[in-house]
Formats: C-alpha cells, sequence, structure tokens
C-alpha cells in the first residue's frame, strides 16, 4: 500500500534533445506528481520552452533542473519565467551554470516572484554573460512576499559594483 502511495510522486529523469518532448506529454496534466528533479543533457532553448509545459502539472510542489551547459540563452530563459505559474509549487531549484545568458534572461528569470507560493528559490547562473543590468533585475527577487530563502550563484560574470550594490 506504501508503494502505491509513493509511485509517480517522486521522479528523478534524464532529458535529452530526442527525449524531452515525450517527458513533457507524460508529467503535462499528471496529479501523482509532486517532487521532480531532472538532468538535462544538450536541450538548448527548444528543450528549454518544452520545460515550462511543468507549470501545468497540477501538484508539482518541487522541481529541480539541471541545465550545466546546455547552450541556453534568453529565450530559454524566458521560458523557465512561465514557472511562475505552476500552482502549487513551492521550491525551484534551476543551475543555468555555463549558459549563454545574457542581461535580458535575467530579467525574465526575475519574473519568477511574482510567484504566489514561491517559498525556496535557488539559480546557478555562474558563468553565464551577465552585467550589473542583468543583476540589478535579479536583485527584485528580494522583493518576493512568499520568498523564504533565496539563492543566486553569480560567479564568473561581468558583475561591477553597481550589481553588488543592488545585492547587498
Amino acid at each position: 500500500q506504501t508503494w502505491n502511495a509513493l509511485q509517480r510522486r517522486h521522479l528523478l529523469w534524464l532529458a535529452t534533445s530526442s527525449n524531452v518532448s515525450e517527458m513533457m506529454t507524460m508529467l503535462k496534466d499528471d496529479p501523482a506528481v509532486h517532487t521532480l528533479t531532472i538532468h538535462c543533457k544538450d536541450i538548448k532553448d527548444g528543450g528549454a520552452r518544452q520545460l515550462a509545459v511543468l507549470k501545468d502539472v497540477p501538484s508539482l510542489t518541487s522541481l529541480r533542473l539541471h541545465l550545466k551547459q546546455n547552450r541556453i540563452n534568453e529565450h530559454g530563459a524566458e521560458a523557465f519565467a512561465a514557472l511562475k505559474e505552476a500552482p502549487l509549487m513551492t521550491a525551484l531549484s534551476i543551475n543555468l551554470e555555463r549558459n549563454q545568458i545574457k542581461d535580458h534572461g535575467a530579467g525574465a528569470l526575475a519574473m519568477l516572484k511574482h510567484s504566489h507560493l514561491m517559498q525556496t528559490l535557488s539559480l546557478n547562473l555562474s558563468g553565464n554573460q551577465l552585467t550589473d543590468k542583468g543583476v540589478q533585475a535579479l536583485a527584485t527577487l528580494k522583493e518576493a512576499s512568499s520568498l523564504s530563502a533565496l539563492s543566486l550563484n553569480l560567479q564568473y560574470n561581468s558583475i561591477g559594483m553597481g550589481g553588488a550594490r543592488a545585492l547587498a
């Protein structure tokens, strides 16, 4: 009976450019999934847009996306901003280390502050192409009323004093 209760509630998957579309079709509207971790390999912006469908998983409360070195740029970052619409999500972690995200993409990710239930948010944007402008946009995440924990990894970007002040 315990096995039946836990079945499909907590998933760990590997997404590639060849299977991400099928995975999203399986997950979309699945009420059994509560926590989900997806390790992604070479999915690029098209795959990122497909992953945004996760906002429609009705019982999803925790999502971890590992997207290190997936050649994701502004368009992929914009797609992830849609996750703010997930109806029950309280924890979100997106590792976008060593991609091609610039300031506009950081501004799009800052829109996650409009999630009404998000309590924990972790964004790893290390090794992208961010400047003070993008960091200033990300600093507005501090304004999110529901967030109790915010983690931003911004190392190896072109951040100056203006970005540092915004984060202080």
